[in-house]
């Protein structure tokens, strides 16, 4: 029954060592610190992002250019023939008579600058520059968003990491109880079914460090990608963890939420950029008056270069107002509907607002749940602690059968498994009570 027991381990041993040979990778040593640090700077949503803000940038400039005098020059080159060249003013008097063939040479060189145009630049700057800030801003929430991405993935490693040292320690106490029970077949005191049952275990166990080697090689993988690291890196992480407390009150978070969330200010730039649309399309309303001025070279000679007093060379200077009148009835509609516009950006930041308001409360009530879930757990695996030396007394004194010794080894296997899962997803739940405060570092 032995011999049939260990040919059934062999294949799993074998499927053990294979992933060892044929998927090796290179182990890389990473801090949460530096996680954090590669994740935004490696982040390409960030480097698209920070690309629209240099376009934004660029916007920008193109407006305040167009505020400088606008500056045209030209040359323009005319040969005419004369189908008809002769004409009289009235019946009876000579003819005029032209040439069959007629050159012109016209060179222009203008200066235009606006004046006045009821501040539609002015507002069109200061709309570019909100439009600039949003972007910005923006951009600190994404990599919010990808400091607690970063966050997430490296602690599922910590848990999965954590997983396997209490699963080596449970295979070293296992690899103790097969002997020993083995030793007591041979003394009479157990039965080759009890040796089986903890190979059995042992099995079993294997199977699950199986799953989490699988599962550490893809989040591994996941947090590569997303660190910007090479795909043959096998991430390994600071296994020593340290429980973060804090003493601030729920209202306490909802206050710094508030004042620290990105969105929220998001919101309020939009606002204004709302009422600034409003005052452009007002401006409208308003006459343009420019200054400008253009000088002439006029050449009705054959020859490119004219010779003295053979050209005309005007020079003008004046002032230009013009009023859009139809802006009276064409702007009403654009009003109503950038008011309309306003009045979205303002309720929309109260939903911000109130969105986060909840966001702060399930985070914070997450934080205080693990923290009581630590508690708990520490309590549970204290109980299966003394529950299994208890039973392992009694067994070894014959009271208690190899199934309840299991049974407690395994009660007392998953209660230290949960536990460090537990004090994983405390710290993880503590960075998300940060980032839903706007206080992620």
């Amino acid at each position: 029954m032995r011999l049939k027991n260990q040919n059934c381990l062999l294949p799993i041993l074998l499927l053990l060592c294979i992933p060892l040979v044929t998927t090796a990778q290179q182990t890389k040593p990473l801090s949460l610190e530096e996680a954090l640090t590669l994740g935004v700077s490696n982040s390409k949503s960030l480097k698209l992002s920070k690309a629209k803000i240099e376009e934004i940038t660029a916007q920008q400039k193109i407006t305040k250019e167009q505020r400088l005098p606008q500056a045209k020059a030209s040359i323009m080159y005319n040969h005419a023939f004369m189908l008809t060249n002769q004409f009289q003013l009235s019946p009876g008097a000579e003819p005029f008579v032209l040439p069959r063939n007629a050159d012109v040479y016209l060179g222009t060189a203008s200066v235009n600058q606006v004046i006045y145009s009821g501040n539609k630049h002015k507002y069109a700057d200061e709309s570019a520059a909100l439009l600039t800030k949003i972007a910005e801003l923006d951009v600190t929430r994404q990599e919010n968003e990808i400091k607690l991405a970063v966050i997430q993935l490296y602690f599922n490693l910590y848990k999965i990491k954590q997983s396997q040292k209490v699963i080596q320690q449970n295979f070293q106490d296992i690899d103790e109880k097969i002997i020993e029970t083995e030793k007591f077949v041979k003394q009479g005191l157990a039965t080759e079914n009890d040796v089986l049952r903890w190979k059995l275990q042992r099995s079993n166990i294997e199977i699950s460090n199986l799953d989490l080697t699988t599962s550490q090689k893809t989040v591994s993988y996941h947090l590569g990608l997303l660190l910007g690291l090479t795909d043959d890196n096998l991430i390994e992480v600071d296994t020593s963890l340290n429980l973060l407390a804090t003493s601030s009150s729920f209202q306490d978070y909802v206050n710094q939420s508030l004042s620290n969330r990105k969105e929220v200010t998001i919101a309020d730039y939009q606002s204004q950029h709302s009422r600034l649309n409003i005052k452009s399309i007002q401006s409208s309303k308003y006459p343009t008056l420019a200054a400008g001025a253009a000088l002439y070279h006029i050449n009705p000679s054959a020859n490119p270069i004219p010779k003295a007093n053979s050209t005309i060379t005007p020079l003008t200077v004046g002032l230009t107002l013009s009023y859009d009148i139809a802006s009276l009835y064409t702007t009403k509609a654009k009003i109503s509907q950038a008011e309309a516009s306003e009045k979205q950006t303002t309720i929309a930041k109260t939903v911000t607002e109130d969105n986060i308001r909840t966001e702060v409360k399930q985070s914070y009530e997450g934080y205080v749940q693990a923290r009581e879930k630590i508690k708990l757990l520490e309590v549970a695996t204290e109980q299966a602690t003394e529950n299994y030396r208890i039973t392992n007394s009694k067994y070894k004194n014959n009271v208690a059968s190899t199934t309840d010794r299991i049974d407690a080894e395994t009660l007392l296997f998953q209660a230290k498994i949960n536990l460090e899962l537990a004090k994983a997803d405390a710290v993880v739940a503590y960075y998300t009570l940060l980032k839903s405060a706007g206080m992620l570092p």
